[in-house]
């Protein structure tokens, strides 16, 4: 657990580079222990494949301890609301308990665990859009979800009208995921099933995150939009949504993002991202 923390620790200082990391490792550390005890766990490994919590397997199940103290608390408190709101569906990680106001997770342990990065972008759209498809279909989310507000506040709403335009005319909310894309999408048994999300309350069509991921492969060079637009309508067919929507939404989130992720550890990422929202711009 130590050596995760310390792994953890430089990763919370990027992200919130005014936040007391050394608190917040404190925080989770204490969390973590806690929680072993309550549940009656031991013992446990460190898993590696999350990037901002702290998750350990004990057995069949994983402990998911996820940071408090920093900028953006409100918007991690809707993973476990989303993934209750969406028991039912058997298309997200089962949720068993939970402690901490949320933000620790008792979560069934997913076998094999491989991830639908493993297989070709093309599929990626088609089962990720099935999965939204089935989250989405959940019903009303309840409204102690965070808002759609709480996601995009970093974005600067002020800097793209769209992005008012659009959560104005929403026809409907449901618990969005936010960010699912292959690597939040796990096998367990014989299906796929969606891990780690954002959670939030607002217009399914934000549940665009595949096509925008430093993940999806690079846009076809002869013709950017073009490929881009099939990959929305490939998606949006297995989704359930409306593709000329989505498309201003991806706009919309990759002109944000662009902004956001100007030191991304990614570095031709942000004018990836730029080239999608300029191309995709309604002026």
């Amino acid at each position: 657990m130590e050596e995760a923390l310390r792994d953890l620790a430089p990763r919370w200082q990027r992200y919130w580079p005014d936040a007391d990391v050394q608190r917040i490792v404190i925080d989770v550390r204490e969390r973590m222990s806690a929680a072993l005890d309550a549940w009656s766990l031991g013992g446990t490994e460190p898993l590696h494949g999350g990037v901002g919590s702290l998750t350990c397997a004990a057995g069949d199940v994983v402990v998911k301890v996820l940071p408090r103290h920093h900028p953006e608390e409100q918007a991690l408190r809707g993973e476990a609301e989303a993934l209750a709101h969406w028991r039912d569906t058997g298309a997200c990680v089962p949720l068993l308990d939970q402690r901490d106001d949320g933000f620790t997770l008792l979560l069934r342990r997913l076998r094999p665990a491989t991830s639908l990065d493993d297989v070709r972008y093309e599929e990626q759209l088609v089962e990720a859009g099935r999965l939204i498809k089935r989250l989405h279909a959940a019903g009303p989310p309840p409204e102690s979800l965070p808002g759609v507000e709480v996601y995009t506040e970093p974005y600067g709403r002020r800097a793209d009208p769209e992005l008012d335009h659009l959560i104005a005319t929403t026809e409907r909310d449901v618990a969005v995921h936010a960010d699912l894309h292959g690597g939040n999408v796990l096998r367990d048994g014989d299906r796929w099933v969606a891990i780690d999300p954002k959670g939030v309350r607002g217009d399914p069509h934000l549940d665009i995150w595949l096509l925008l991921c430093p993940q999806a492969p690079a846009l076809p060079h002869d013709d950017p939009v073009g490929g881009l637009r099939q990959r929305i309508r490939v998606y949006c067919d297995a989704a359930g949504l409306d593709p000329e929507r989505a498309e201003r939404w991806v706009g919309v989130v990759a002109r944000a993002e662009a902004r956001l992720s100007h030191d991304s550890a990614f570095e031709w990422w942000p004018e990836r991202l730029r080239q999608i929202g300029a191309a995709l711009s309604r002026g």
